[in-house]
């Protein structure tokens, strides 16, 4: 399965468990006016979430936060994202890595 569909799904399951996920885009992209559905006009150079940023901010109902970054079975994490997760790690927040929903569902209490 794709990453990117790793991550709805786990937008899905969160969302059914009164959590907010927000998506984190980091990096840089660019950004524009869509025409005809698939032309992007009016380019911008945009600077996203510093990178190594992980995929995925919830905000469990207890209050607890999570980081979650998506992975596919073979996938591994950048030295970024290492940088990442040991900085939210030392102030006490929780980051995880997902590479099937079903662990994300059963491996995780929301509240």
């Amino acid at each position: 399965m794709k990453e990117s569909n790793i991550l709805k799904l786990i937008q899905l399951e969160s969302s059914k468990r009164g959590c907010v996920a927000l998506r984190l885009n980091s990096g840089t992209f660019y950004q524009g006016k869509l025409i005809g559905g698939s032309v992007l006009t009016k380019l911008r150079h945009i600077q996203g979430c510093p990178t190594g940023t992980s995929d995925l901010l919830i905000v469990a109902p207890n209050g607890k936060v999570i980081f979650c970054e998506t992975k596919t079975a073979k996938g591994k994490q950048r030295e970024s994202q290492k940088r990442f997760q040991n900085a939210v790690e030392q102030l006490g927040h929780t980051y995880i890595i997902v590479r099937k929903v079903e662990d994300f569902i059963n491996g995780f209490r929301f509240n």
